[in-house]
């Protein structure tokens, strides 16, 4: 898997101490919309039987060796949920969507994140 880079943000705490913070610990603020979008991503990706055959099923089945070999990374279980919320949008796109819909229009990468950490709570 190639690595991917993470961009840190720098916070000022109460205490007037700074810490960084990573794009996948950052709260993802979606309006409703964009909200309710997320959730309807989620559970499009989760309850499709082609996306869990293809990749969720044997994506969870990592996850559950690396956690129980103590090597589990929240954050690259995060992008690995991204990938999937990408295809159910591209997926969702292409069975209610008209042919000029673009999923990343319809499905930005935000609202995507927060179906991808939907999932990964599950």
């Amino acid at each position: 898997m190639p690595h991917t880079h993470v961009r840190h943000h720098y916070r000022k705490n109460r205490n007037g101490s700074v810490s960084s913070v990573s794009d996948h610990d950052r709260e993802i603020n979606l309006s409703k919309g964009e909200s309710d979008a997320a959730t309807e991503l989620a559970l499009f990706t989760e309850n499709d039987g082609d996306i869990y055959r293809q990749q969720r099923s044997i994506y969870e089945k990592g996850l559950e060796k690396r956690w129980k070999k103590g090597d589990y990374d929240p954050n690259k279980a995060e992008e690995g949920y991204l990938h999937t919320t990408t295809l159910g949008a591209k997926k969702y796109v292409k069975e209610h969507g008209s042919p000029r819909d673009n999923y990343s229009e319809m499905f930005p990468k935000d609202v995507r994140r927060a179906a991808a950490r939907t999932l990964r709570r599950r």
